[in-house]
This record gives structure tokens, sequence and C-alpha cells, in this order.
């Protein structure tokens, strides 16, 4: 799971929005208007491909790239970064269900998505992947315990080709940030809360 939570954070917007809050009024609508502005910021960084702070996302690796080439068929191109599928930018939507988080409290509002890959991609971190059926180069280490090696390795003289029903394997994820609030977007919900506010306290001095 990977969230945002959203939050005003200016003094005076909050005094202001006490007074608000004592008209009996809630704060659904500027709530559910800042969660879909930060959905609209949250996909320009991957129509950007760098982070929400300008962090560069590093880049794909060749293998990967190569295996883009072969059978991708999405929109952006094979080098777009967290765009495989697209599956992971699509569950960012405004819909509450098993991939999108669009939770609206009294108070708060959360926007994220609830896929299983989300934070290895916002943080970095090793998967563990299980290859079945298959020809694989191995190296010994320890009596009973193999390893991967490349068949071109030269560090390691000593390989052999063992057929397997299954093996395990590493691959480390660079961090990828996609989420996060910056100072411009939190200006804008503070912005957002201040028009919402001052029009509801005109429309009490003028009754």
């Amino acid at each position: 799971m990977a969230m945002l939570h959203v939050e005003v954070n200016a003094k005076d917007v909050l005094q202001k929005l006490a007074q608000v809050e004592q008209l009996g009024k809630n704060f659904s609508d500027p709530l559910q208007q800042s969660g879909l502005y930060m959905l609209r910021s949250t996909d320009k960084v991957f129509r950007q491909q760098y982070g929400p702070n300008g962090e560069i996302w590093p880049n794909l690796k060749p293998a990967t790239l190569k295996a883009r080439a072969k059978g991708w068929n999405k929109s952006g191109g094979p080098g777009m970064m967290l765009l495989d599928t697209g599956r992971l930018r699509n569950s960012l939507s405004p819909r509450q269900n098993s991939e999108g988080i669009f939770r609206l409290e009294t108070h708060s509002v959360e926007v994220g998505t609830n896929l299983k890959y989300a934070n290895i991609h916002q943080f970095g971190g090793v998967t563990i992947h299980r290859a079945a059926g298959r020809t694989i180069t191995l190296r010994r280490t320890k009596k009973n315990q193999v390893r991967f090696t490349s068949p071109n390795s030269k560090k390691y003289k000593k390989t052999y080709t063992k057929n397997v029903e299954w093996a395990e394997y590493r691959v480390r994820i660079p961090a990828r940030p996609y989420l996060g609030i910056t100072p411009a977007n939190q200006k804008m919900v503070n912005q957002i809360f201040g028009i919402w506010m001052n029009k509801n306290l005109n429309e009490n001095k003028a009754r």
C-alpha cells in the first residue's frame, strides 16, 4: 500500500476553518477537491518520469529495455518507467476499490493504491522471484546451496548447467517515488480551503 495524506497547515486558514465548522459546515467539498488535485499532480509525475520533488528516476536496465521492446504495446514507449502495463498509474484514481484508495473522512482525505508492488517502486528494495522448469547456470558455494551466475562470468570459473523444478532469485528494484506532496501542492491545497472558507464566511455575513 502506498498512500498520501492531505492536510491543511496554514495557521490563518485553520483559524477561519474553525469558524466555518461552527456554522455546521463539513469539509467534504474542499477535501474532495484536494484529493482530486493530488491525483492529477501524481499523474503528471508518471508523464514527466521523475519524482514529485524533481528527483531523477534511475534509468531502466538494458535487459529490461530489451524485454520491453519485444512485446511492449502500451502508450508512451518501451523506455517509460512505471508504465509497463499502466496498472499502477491507473490504480491512482478517485474510485475506492480493491486497487485504488480514495478515502474521504471528516477532516482528511487519503489517496493512494493497494497494489502489492506499489511500495517497492515508491521506496525501492529487493524482490524474490521463483523460476520454474528452467535450465539455469549455477555455481556451488556451500553444500546443497547454489547461486545464479552469468554463463559469461569471469569471476566464477566453475559453473555448471542443471535442470531444476524451481529456483529463487533476487531482483533489486531502485526507488522511483511517484507519491509526494511538494510545497507547491501544499500551497494549492491551502488555496482550495481558503476559497471555500471565504465563500462560506461571506455567505453567512450576507444573511
